[in-house]
């Protein structure tokens, strides 16, 4: 009752009580919620971000350098990474190599994949879908003025009998346990200087991928 009546006179008067005071603990625990519901959005954030990301891979993995090889001139023809030139722009490009590509696919058959040499450096490399180096070989094993690889699967090489080729036989292995069915074969070859850019492109040029036999 008196402080019932405390209140109405100090009602009647206009006079208002002092908010409570809000001890330091009070204010500290007030900001460890706000920080942890802040913890909590940024992790459920980041886990739909990352889903979204998973789900969307498979799309946007179809334009990978492979995957734009699709045509069957692609597939045979040698394709420069120079830019301006065919489908590939490299950033950053090096003057001091002239680079041809062309597209093998395991599952029409044992691939040959050949090129001239010239008389400097020249180096032809298989890459997986992934980008990732599958097999590489320099000039030092041409024969004949000439690297020629003999590309197989496991089953494809018991049908090639080892003394029927001379060419350098690869075989692909798996890569995760999955086979690897088709890439890119990349041909290097050394300009030895500015003039003989033309004719080391000429040579460049020669790159194929054919199927075999």
């Amino acid at each position: 009752m008196k402080e019932t009546r405390a209140l109405r006179i100090d009602s009647a008067l206009g006079l208002r009580r002092q908010p409570a005071r809000r001890w330091p603990w009070q204010m500290l625990a007030r900001f460890s919620g706000a920080f942890v519901f802040a913890i909590l959005f940024g992790l459920v954030l980041g886990a739909l971000v990352h889903i979204v990301a998973v789900f969307a891979i498979p799309y946007a993995g179809t334009r990978d350098a492979v995957a734009r090889l699709t045509s069957e001139a692609a597939a045979r023809a040698p394709l420069p990474v120079e830019p301006g030139q065919g489908i590939f722009n490299p950033p950053w490009p090096d003057p001091a190599f002239i680079t041809m590509v062309c597209r093998f696919d395991l599952a029409k058959g044992a691939q040959h994949v050949r090129a001239q040499v010239p008389d400097g450096f020249s180096g032809l490399s298989l890459h997986a879908p992934d980008g990732s180096v599958l097999y590489a070989v320099t000039d030092e094993v041409a024969q004949a003025g000439q690297l020629s690889l003999l590309v197989l699967t496991p089953e494809q090489a018991l049908d090639v009998p080892l003394d029927e080729a001379r060419d350098v036989r690869f075989i692909v292995p798996a890569r995760h346990g999955v086979e690897v069915q088709h890439g890119l074969a990349v041909y290097r070859v050394m300009v030895p200087m500015p003039s003989l850019r033309d004719t080391t492109r000429a040579v460049a040029s020669s790159l194929r991928c054919d199927n075999y036999r």
